[in-house]
């Protein structure tokens, strides 16, 4: 079972990294924690590596409602979407919230996983 959304982009990095952000906005995820993994890895390990952002996008009223199902759930958010640079293009990926929460083991967070998948796949899909 694949354990991202993902979508091949014909745009430079920053021209996806600003559409992944208003692509989530208009699903309802804000933007909570970034994180360039280019800047950390040339940093900790003093290493090159493309171009690779980490977004951590929350939708609060979902995590919520996933709280009050599963107190540790915490563990799982926010929703982490990469934007990474390759040769010949740009990848915007998203995690699949179904697969995810199954390790919980919680049937009641299966409703809103799926929510939460059907808005990132539709926001994947709108890039």
């Amino acid at each position: 079972m694949k354990y991202y959304i993902a979508k091949r982009l014909e745009t430079d990095f920053d021209q996806a990294v600003t559409r992944a952000r208003e692509v989530l906005a208009n699903e309802g995820f804000g933007i909570i924690t970034e994180v360039d993994m280019q800047e950390k890895i040339r940093e900790k390990v003093g290493k090159e590596i493309p171009r690779y952002l980490i977004l951590g996008a929350c939708n609060p009223p979902l995590a919520y409602e996933s709280i009050q199902k599963e107190e540790r759930v915490g563990l799982f958010l926010p929703c982490n979407v990469i934007v990474r640079e390759t040769d010949d293009h740009v990848e915007v990926a998203a995690i699949e919230p179904v697969v995810t929460m199954q390790v919980t083991e919680n049937k009641e967070l299966e409703q809103v996983a799926d929510t939460v998948r059907t808005k990132l796949e539709k926001a994947i899909q709108n890039l």
